[in-house]
């Protein structure tokens, strides 16, 4: 699979489509377009576009695709893992004076003849990194610059014609170094891009196939549990012993319930991250007071941590806001759990709401380490941890997916979010909302 066109997508005029992963197939692969992409059939003589029905791609769109290609000032050789020609854009046409059937599927050497390119191409395949080299035709009539870049399965070979220019003696002129860089930049972007793509693919496919057995044994648990319950209140007769064995499995039922639920939150980041960065995930907006929530999540947490300190501050009695209850709800756990998470149990945690012009914002106060520059730009990021810092209260390490996915539910209602800290004088974390008579019902997909 050859991966320019990500590339090409991700860099195309603003407002004509989507980014949509185009993938291109060698000649009789048998294998079917992933979701959202087109095929380009490459083992027929004109290449069929077969788009997706979750992405529709008119014929225009394919059109303006092939176009930007063949704008290209330099002529484009797509190499497979054979070194034929996967696709060849119109400047290669005119470089080599053949139609881009007749070069679809020959060898790079049959066409190109310089035993000098062979080993250009040989040598960017064995150290995967860029390389270039000028060749002079036989008669020396013409020069070629020849520049081979590497991507995820195969070679993009651009090749200019650069007689003019150095006949002029601009060797390395400002333009020449120009486009040296952007070729480069052309190389890490496809890199970039096709690696990100695989794995928000990974990443959807093991949620999924998580997510069921999780529901299978969570509910097998339960199921167990209230079999428990049952045959310890209809058999009063049991045993002091049998009786106490009961009371084990019960426990022993309860510890395996709490690490099914921790699992089945940690498939439900990982879903939603997918979900997110595919541009899939659904907001039910509805009209919600964000201080009766907060109450009810300060009390939750407190019944669950009874030896906790947790305090609330509010400078409103009421906060009506217009927004997906279940999402609020999942940030302000969030920021909580990780206060109390990452503090001594002995040191308070305070949570505020403020009523600010136009908006609400709630703060989440805690004693913990606290979090330098560095680690504060860096907090939001996917999979991000911070190293070195002791879980002081609770089990488990997430998957460094939490905050990444509170900024952009929050950013999704048209808020904001950030973090106040001092290492060694613990952290805030906070986040703000629009009051209801400001924010706009938004799409429900994001």
């Amino acid at each position: 699979m050859l991966t320019l066109f990500n590339f090409l997508y991700k860099h195309r005029e603003p407002g004509i489509f989507q980014r949509l992963p185009i993938y291109i197939f060698n000649i009789g692969r048998k294998r079917a377009p992933p979701r959202g992409g087109i095929e380009f059939n490459m083992d027929q003589t004109s290449m069929a576009c077969a788009t997706s029905a979750t992405n529709p791609l008119t014929t225009n769109g394919v059109s303006l695709l092939f176009a930007s290609l063949d704008a290209l000032a330099d002529g484009l050789f797509l190499l497979d893992s054979n070194n034929c020609l996967a696709y060849t854009n119109h400047q290669a046409t005119q470089l080599t004076g053949l139609r881009q059937c007749d070069l679809q599927g020959k060898q790079i050497t049959d066409i190109f003849m310089e035993p000098a390119l062979a080993a250009l191409i040989t040598q960017t395949r064995r150290t995967q990194c860029s390389n270039h080299i000028e060749i002079d035709t036989t008669n020396h009539e013409r020069r070629y610059e020849y520049r081979c870049l590497p991507s995820s399965e195969g070679l993009l070979l651009f090749v200019r014609d650069v007689t003019a220019s150095r006949q002029q003696g601009n060797h390395r002129t400002e333009a020449g170094k120009q486009h040296e860089q952007l070729l480069e930049a052309q190389a890490v972007a496809i890199t970039l891009s096709e690696t990100n793509r695989q794995m928000d693919d990974f990443i959807g496919i093991v949620s999924h196939e998580l997510r069921t057995p999780l529901t299978t044994v969570k509910a097998n648990i339960q199921l167990a549990q209230r079999q428990l319950t049952r045959l310890s209140r209809e058999s009063t007769q049991l045993e002091s012993e049998q009786q106490a064995r009961i009371v084990q499995i019960q426990s022993n039922l309860e510890r395996a319930e709490r690490q099914a639920n921790r699992q089945n939150r940690l498939v439900g980041d990982l879903l939603d991250v997918s979900r997110i960065h595919s541009k899939r995930l659904e907001l039910a907006l509805t009209p919600c007071d964000l201080a009766v929530i907060i109450n009810e999540i300060v009390e939750e947490q407190l019944q669950m941590m009874p030896t906790r300190s947790i305090t609330l501050e509010s400078s409103c009695q009421a906060a009506p806001i217009l927004a997906d209850r279940d999402r609020i709800e999942q940030v302000i756990h969030n920021y909580l759990s990780n206060a109390l998470k990452y503090s001594e149990e002995e040191t308070p945690v305070r949570v505020r709401l403020l009523c600010e012009e136009g908006y609400y914002r709630v703060e989440v106060i805690d004693q913990g380490p606290g979090l330098t520059p560095e680690q504060q730009e860096h907090i939001w990021e996917r999979f991000y941890r911070v190293e070195g810092i002791e879980i002081k209260s609770g089990n488990g390490v997430g998957l460094g997916l939490g905050l990444h996915i509170c900024v952009s539910l929050i950013e999704h209602h048209q808020g904001q979010t950030g973090v106040i800290s001092v290492p060694g004088k613990g952290s805030t974390f906070w986040f703000t909302l629009p009051r209801d008579k400001e924010i706009q019902p938004s799409p429900t997909t994001v």
